[in-house]
C-alpha cells in the first residue's frame, strides 16, 4: 500500500508540473537568456515645461573618476516659438552604514540650467557637459526639474517632555 501511495503522489506532481509549464509557456522559461541584459537600469525621465517636452538621456559612466554622458532632447509640439529651460542636477549618496542611526544625505555635485529656444514643431538634442567626476562606491542620481530647488532637510534636537504637575 505504501508503494501505490507514493506512485499516486509522483503522478500528481508530474501532472501539476506539466500544467504549470504549459501555463507559463516558452516565454516564461526564457526570462534569463540571451536577450536579457544585466547591469544598471537607466531611466529616461520626461517633463513638460512651457508646452515643450524635455527628455533626459544618460549613459552609464565607465567607472569612478569618469564624467557622466548627459543630453536633453527637447520637442516643441506647440504652434508658437518658445524659449524655456530646465535644471539638470547630479547628486551622490554614500552607502548606508548598517550601524548608523541616520541614512546618509545626498550631496549635490553639479547643477546647471539647460536653456533652449525652439520654433513651432522643432526638436533639438542639447548635450550637457557636467565636468564632474563620479565618486567611487556611491549612488549617483541625475535629475531634471523646472526649478533649482532641491529638497532640504535638517535635524532638530528634541528634549524630554517635562512631567505635568497637578
Amino acid at each position: 500500500m505504501k508503494r501505490s501511495g507514493m506512485v499516486e503522489v509522483m503522478a500528481v506532481a508530474a501532472v501539476t508540473m506539466v500544467v504549470v509549464l504549459a501555463l507559463i509557456g516558452p516565454a516564461g522559461l526564457r526570462a534569463i537568456g540571451a536577450n536579457s541584459q544585466a547591469g544598471p537600469r537607466i531611466v529616461q525621465p520626461t517633463t513638460t515645461v512651457d508646452g515643450c517636452i524635455f527628455t533626459l538621456k544618460t549613459e552609464a559612466a565607465d567607472g569612478a573618476g569618469e564624467s557622466p554622458k548627459v543630453k536633453v532632447e527637447v520637442k516643441n509640439p506647440t504652434n508658437k516659438p518658445v524659449a524655456t529651460g530646465v535644471w539638470i542636477s547630479i547628486a551622490s549618496t554614500a552607502k548606508a552604514d548598517p550601524t548608523a542611526r541616520m541614512m546618509p544625505r545626498p550631496k549635490t555635485l553639479w547643477s546647471s540650467q539647460c536653456v533652449v529656444s525652439l520654433q513651432p514643431g522643432e526638436s533639438k538634442t542639447v548635450p550637457v557637459a557636467p565636468g564632474v567626476q563620479l565618486p567611487a562606491e556611491e549612488l549617483v542620481t541625475i535629475s531634471m526639474s523646472q526649478t533649482n530647488q532641491m529638497p532640504v532637510s535638517t535635524q532638530v534636537p528634541t528634549r524630554k517632555a517635562k512631567p505635568e504637575l497637578n
